[in-house]
């Protein structure tokens, strides 16, 4: 079974990461470029937080 106190402090991890993001692109106007800019952002930040549970059972 996990470790309960690594699983909160990747739970918390994740919402620091978004509330930054959110941040970041609050208030973007909408138009052609940003929403491809959004959607790679998107993307990029979802990959990474899957890697974020894939390394321990990696090592």
């Amino acid at each position: 079974m996990r470790d309960p106190l690594l699983l909160k402090v990747k739970f918390i991890q994740i919402i620091v990461t978004a509330l930054a993001i959110g941040m970041v692109n609050f208030q973007t106007q909408i138009t052609g470029p940003t929403i491809m800019n959004l959607e790679g952002i998107l993307y990029n930040t979802i990959r990474d937080m899957n890697f974020i549970f894939l390394f321990p059972s990696i090592n």
